[in-house]
């Protein structure tokens, strides 16, 4: 239960990330949707239509696409949104971990927040990354509380209905849930241990990978003739084809995955070894911390310089070294004294596979390991609850956590609202130029463009101002006009 007391923090961590989304601008693809919402409006589509498209179309993200489109609605309502779920994965993680020390609310926030500058930018920041790679996590670890804690007769009801709904945003989510599903299934029969929850989640899986794939986006993709996303093609040397994309992506995996997050690593790893150290588990205590301070200093080193094998043998050596940082990771919570501890291996083991799949298949960005981010989040805090939890948290003590806080937060309010004026000045520029029937419009590039994933894009930009002329469910700009930044 939550006491009055959690209740009135939650609530107040509710209003702070309002005003933090409330600072966030819209860029990329959600100035196509904030487009699409003024033709619903306007009566030239409908909703429906213009879900039917993406499905049809673009790929099978049903809840994705529909919560994004939604949300353009209104930009108030899509900040609440974005807290609520925000403050969903935080409590989540709190009841996994079984984490009551409240004082630590906001640093676990931050963390969900800021796993790197690039997670945030994408994933965070860009309403078209939350609702689809942000909220599928919020399902997936409201689906554990709820198969782990609850035995109400409504739960195997709701794990079938959150299980399909995790499936339904993101194509690794999705392939992970169904494989981790019928994984247990495969065990719990074995152990005669089967209950209709499990099988519930099982169904809810299948369904909803069904109901994804069956996108005939899917099947541009598998013949090769999508645009935008490719996987090598199944027939006549596939294996070179598998082998040739694999060097092609690692180079991007390891920057992404390995270097950009070893901040994030170092934090990890140290946790680990504070709280998880045991004398059964020395050696690997030693590369644990070896990796991930090896890693750290590798990311300072731009090996993207360099070209061809060279670029791709480092890459793979900088990949060896992260797969020892979670081999070494995993060792260390099994072999802990706490058994509480161990259950934080399979979180470990999950946030490396769910990164597989980027080996072959092209494009992605930092967003695509948001969820791999969150359940090492998952892990060190089952790790460090117990001692936290036992920590006496003084007034001095909750003062020095919430001034460390307000240190980290500052840096990120400013930039962002530096971002928002200049957003803000953008738009009001750009619709008088628009309606003064100029065909060259020059705005102010965005100070903090990593924080505007396609910010200073004019293409993108242009969706916002265009009046559109429709017929027969066909919408073209009226005129042309070309946007730029400088």
């Amino acid at each position: 239960m939550i006491n009055r007391r959690s209740w009135l923090t939650y609530g107040a961590l509710t209003l702070c990330l309002v005003a933090f989304f409330l600072l966030t601008i819209p860029t990329g693809d959600d100035w196509g949707r904030i487009a699409y919402v003024e033709q619903i409006k306007s009566g030239h589509t409908s909703l429906i239509e213009r879900l039917n498209l993406f499905y049809v179309g673009t790929n099978g993200r049903v809840l994705g696409n529909s919560l994004h489109l939604l949300a353009s609605f209104s930009f108030v309502l899509n900040a609440i949104a974005r807290s609520l779920v925000i403050v969903g994965i935080v409590w989540c993680i709190f009841r996994i971990a079984q984490l009551k020390a409240m004082p630590l609310l906001a640093v676990l926030t931050l963390l969900v927040l800021v796993p790197s500058v690039a997670i945030l930018s994408q994933a965070i920041v860009w309403s078209a990354g939350f609702y689809n790679y942000t909220v599928p996590v919020l399902l997936v670890l409201a689906l554990y509380v709820i198969l782990r804690d609850s035995s109400s007769r409504w739960s195997s009801l709701a794990v079938f209905l959150l299980a399909i709904a995790a499936c339904l945003f993101v194509e690794t989510v999705t392939v992970g849930l169904l494989l981790t599903s019928l994984a247990i299934l495969v065990v719990l029969i074995t152990k005669r241990m089967l209950t209709l929850p499990y099988i519930a989640l099982a169904i809810g899986a299948i369904a909803g990978t069904l109901l994804m794939f069956a996108s005939p986006a899917y099947r541009n993709i598998a013949a090769g003739t999508d645009a935008y996303r490719e996987v090598p093609a199944v027939g006549e040397g596939f294996v070179n084809s598998l082998i040739s994309r694999i060097a092609d992506n690692l180079p991007s995996l390891v920057q992404y995955v390995a270097l950009d997050l070893s901040v994030f690593y170092l934090a990890v790893a140290t946790g680990i070894i504070v709280f998880a150290r045991s004398s059964r588990a020395s050696f690997w205590l030693g590369v644990l911390g070896g990796s991930a301070a090896a890693l750290f200093l590798l990311s300072q080193v731009r090996f993207r310089l360099l070209e061809g094998r060279a670029e791709v043998l480092v890459a793979a050596a900088i990949l060896a070294l992260f797969v020892t940082f979670i081999v070494s990771a995993c060792t260390v919570v099994l072999r802990s004294d706490d058994p509480v501890h161990r259950t934080a291996a399979p979180w470990l083991a999950a946030s490396a596979a769910i990164i597989a799949p980027f080996a072959v298949v092209t494009p992605f960005g930092a967003r695509n390991f948001y969820a791999s981010a969150v359940f090492m989040i998952v892990a060190i805090t089952i790790v460090s609850a117990s001692r936290l939890n036992t920590v006496s948290w003084t007034t001095q003590r909750i003062t020095a956590v919430t001034v460390g806080w307000c240190m980290a937060a500052a840096p990120l309010v400013g930039v962002l609202g530096v971002n928002k004026i200049v957003d803000l000045q953008n738009r009001a520029t750009a619709t008088a130029a628009y309606q003064s029937g100029a065909e060259e419009i020059t705005l102010k590039a965005y100070p903090f463009p990593l924080l505007a994933q396609n910010g200073n894009s004019g293409k993108k930009f242009l969706h916002s101002l265009q009046a559109l002329e429709c017929r027969d469910g066909a919408c073209v700009p009226m005129r042309d006009v070309n946007v730029s930044f400088e």
